[in-house]
């Protein structure tokens, strides 16, 4: 008797335990089943962000997992129902789809979703007017930062408005607080269009061709200079570009040699210097052939990068080229395609900064190329709208050096 009053016992508290389960399995709310959803994104979807910017997504209920793919970013979970994610680079300016997955507290998985967003730029440069009129204002001079002495420096152009197009042959430096023109024993001819760059290996201004207006008389150079901070030398070499003008040039550190290509009387020829001799080299495809366009060399891609050229019948393209082949890039948003304007290589940031140049109208818009997309870039204040003008990059001081070809105001840059 007393063995079945303790099984009738035991009988009693495991039908109680079980009714508490089955209680409990029967108050699971039927919504826990079911996959979160998205109530409200801030910006909404279909409309207009600032890149650095974040998103915000509102759930239905708490995430416990939230992924966003279509730009890398880093996502924050906050209190599981309001989640941030913030990109970790700037974006490009451009219709983007955010695709979002993830995953809720009971592990209900979220059906993929597009989130559609305009992105607009709103990163701020900054431009600032440091020398005002230094009685120069040279059309179509060049100019490098000598990084050895830490001075920009400055050869030839034009007088603005001289319908001679009558060039120059001075000399002159800047130390990032003034101008000083330098005397020296020898220099090039009298020219403007030429092509300048600094071999950082051997710490001298190279400067090649050019072309000079004189007394109703047009003549192109093929001659090659060096320039050591004293003196220029002219260089004899074995071969040489044919002459040519508006050809850009730059330094390639990383192979330590001098890069020309194109410009007028140029066709689409690639050059190689190396200090004691040019050669031609030929390569599978290249840019069209046009005077005017602007390169810089990216230190980070370890590539030259090419942009523009006249005139009016060409599309807006990206080139680079890697030593080896020249590669058209494949870039939805960049600037319009112009001509006359000029690049630098801003070492600090790693970007290439262009300004200016003619669109069919003058320019003083400022973009960067940070070797996928380029990126306009706003500003407080701008130099005027204009062509020809001179730039260099400073990276001692981190600011890219722009002289204004017609008032020969100085300006400096800052970017974001």
């Amino acid at each position: 008797m007393i063995k079945l009053i303790r099984i009738t016992a035991l009988l009693i508290i495991i039908s109680l335990v079980s009714t508490i389960i089955g209680c409990g399995e029967e108050d699971v709310v039927e919504g826990d089943k079911t996959p979160p959803t998205i109530v409200s994104t801030n910006p909404e979807s279909g409309a207009k962000i600032n890149t650095n910017d974040t998103l915000t997504i509102k759930f239905n209920e708490k995430m416990k997992e939230v992924i966003v793919s279509g730009i890398d970013g880093s996502v924050n979970l906050g209190d599981g129902i309001n989640v941030a994610w913030t990109p970790t680079n700037d974006m490009s300016e451009g219709v983007v789809s955010l695709k979002i997955n993830g995953s809720d507290i009971a592990g209900n998985k979220l059906s993929e979703t597009a989130i559609i967003l305009t992105v607009k730029y709103n990163v701020i440069g900054y431009w600032s007017l440091v020398s005002s009129n230094a009685g120069m204002g040279f059309h179509g001079a060049n100019m490098v930062y000598d990084s050895n002495r830490k001075v920009t420096v400055l050869f030839g152009g034009r007088i603005p408005n001289d319908d001679q197009n009558m060039g120059l042959n001075t000399t002159w430096e800047y130390n990032g607080r003034s101008w000083k023109r330098i005397a020296t024993s020898h220099s090039p001819d009298k020219r403007y269009w030429h092509a300048m760059t600094y071999d950082s290996q051997r710490q001298l201004v190279v400067l090649f061709g050019g072309a000079a207006f004189n007394s109703g008389v047009a003549k192109t150079f093929s001659d090659t200079w060096e320039y050591d901070g004293k003196d220029w030398v002219q260089i004899n070499t074995f071969h040489s570009p044919p002459p040519r003008s508006a050809a850009p040039m730059v330094y390639d550190r990383y192979r330590k040699i001098v890069i020309l290509y194109g410009g007028y009387s140029g066709d689409n020829e690639t050059w190689l210097y190396d200090g004691k001799d040019w050669i031609g080299v030929q390569t599978p495809t290249s840019p069209s052939n046009s005077g005017l366009s602007a390169m810089a060399f990216d230190d980070v891609n370890r590539k030259v990068v090419l942009f523009g050229g006249c005139c009016n019948n060409l599309d807006a393209i990206t080139w680079e080229y890697d030593g080896i082949k020249w590669e058209k890039k494949s870039i939805n948003i960049q600037p319009m395609h112009r001509w006359a304007h000029t690049m630098v290589y801003d070492s600090n940031r790693k970007r290439i900064v262009l300004f200016g140049g003619n669109v069919g109208t003058d320019q003083n818009d400022t973009w960067e190329y940070n070797g996928k997309d380029w990126i306009k870039i706003e500003a407080s204040s701008f130099p005027s709208k204009q062509e020809q003008q001179s730039m260099a990059y400073d990276s001692d001081r981190g600011r890219v050096v722009m002289m204004e070809c017609n008032t020969g105001n100085t300006w400096e840059y800052i970017g974001p």
